[in-house]
């Protein structure tokens, strides 16, 4: 990419967060993916996890990919590959 884009950048940065509160006491809260963004030769195209989420729907990530492979990533991992 950076060959690309003429630039290096760290992939992470693509991702947008939000905190969303699973559990009202104790109080718990993960970090998920709200939106990932991907350069294209116009420049940065977004795609939201609800465009992701509408595009999959019930398709499990174990179900494309070797559920071997699935089984030690932690979820924040899996709602990434999920978006690419």
């Amino acid at each position: 990419c950076a060959k690309t884009m003429g630039q290096s950048f760290n992939p992470d940065d693509l991702f947008t967060y939000s905190e969303e509160q699973v559990c009202v006491y104790p109080p718990q809260s993960r970090r998920v993916v709200t939106e990932m963004k991907y350069p294209s030769p116009v420049g940065f195209v977004t795609v939201t996890a609800k465009e992701v989420n509408d595009y999959w729907g019930d398709v499990k990530l174990e179900e494309i990919l070797d559920p071997d492979r699935c089984k030690n990533l932690k979820q924040e991992d899996k709602t990434k590959r999920r978006h690419l």
